[in-house]
């Protein structure tokens, strides 16, 4: 004589089941009622039925005892809306961080810098970074003192100085060279420096800053 058993059915894994599915079991669990989480979640009583009958199927167990009373959660039930209970806590969280992210987005960015760094290197940047961060403002100021960025006067600063304080990020951007320049008239009269030392004989023309 044979025994034959029913396979247990295995249940899918929770990566598998639909966050609509879950909601509406949380909606049940919280309503106690078929009728009244209907009402809740805005859809039909055979639609809540059927997708609850569904989720069950997906689990592979019951999840709620069906009454006169209403319905109560079984010990897979309670366990399942407590998972659904923390995947609304991190989707709120989610909605919370992602509207803080744009309210950040649409804001103004002061910027310190140099004057040539300002003309001649950052403000070509500065456009290219416009044209994907439309709903950034950029605010510019190019003079040689050093801005205060620790009490926000400004948000970032491309400075020539490193600064010292501890509670500042500082990020290396690049190098800048110094040239000298001479008019071919002053050439002429003075002749052309050859040495560091033989430069120092010359008059040097050198702009005066915090930098």
């Amino acid at each position: 004589m044979q025994v034959l058993a029913q396979q247990p059915r295995r249940a899918a894994p929770l990566d598998r089941l639909s966050w609509d599915h879950l909601r509406l079991l949380l909606v049940l669990a919280e309503s106690g009622s078929f009728r009244s989480a209907a009402l809740v979640a805005g859809v039909s009583l055979n639609t809540l039925r059927t997708k609850i009958d569904r989720l069950e199927c997906q689990i592979g167990g019951q999840l709620i005892e069906r009454s006169v009373e209403g319905v109560r959660l079984t010990q897979d039930g309670s366990e399942l809306v407590s998972i659904a209970r923390e995947m609304r806590a991190l989707g709120k969280t989610a909605e919370r961080v992602q509207i803080g992210a744009a309210a950040v987005r649409d804001t103004q960015i002061k910027i310190a810098v140099t004057e040539g760094l300002g003309t001649f290197w950052l403000v070509p940047r500065v456009v290219a970074f416009r044209e994907e961060n439309a709903d950034i403002q950029i605010n510019l100021r190019c003079e040689m003192t050093t801005p205060d960025v620790l009490f926000r006067d400004v948000d970032i600063a491309v400075q020539l100085v490193k600064p010292t304080n501890p509670n500042l990020i500082v990020q290396r951007v690049g190098t800048l060279h110094i040239m000298p320049f001479a008019a071919d008239s002053y050439l002429r009269a003075n002749g052309t420096p050859v040495s560091v030392e033989d430069a120092q004989r010359h008059t040097l023309v050198w702009l005066d800053g915090d930098q």
